[in-house]
């Protein structure tokens, strides 16, 4: 899978959320479930649930051309982590 992410959001990210997008990219190395998000008009984002070292995490992303797009990462609210481990 190929990531691409804007280097400035990624270091804000990590400021913000304690994790940065190379760190991010984990995430798809575990059982993932993507949820469309229909908080943004303008362009399709989806939300990602997974796991990173045993924790909850939500990406939001977009797919541009064949890469996907990072836009944000955070630890996942508790809804999404009790959906993801009852989905799984």
């Amino acid at each position: 899978m190929k990531f691409e992410y804007d280097p400035a959001k990624s270091a804000g990210n990590l400021i913000k959320h304690g994790i940065d997008f190379e760190k991010a990219q984990e995430l798809w190395n575990s059982k993932t479930i993507e949820l469309e998000s229909k908080a943004y008009v303008s362009e399709h984002r989806t939300l990602v649930l997974g796991k990173i070292e045993g924790k909850h995490w939500t990406a939001i992303v977009t797919e541009r051309g064949d890469a996907t797009r990072i836009i944000s990462v955070r630890r996942s609210r508790q809804k999404e982590a009790r959906y993801y481990d009852e989905t799984n």
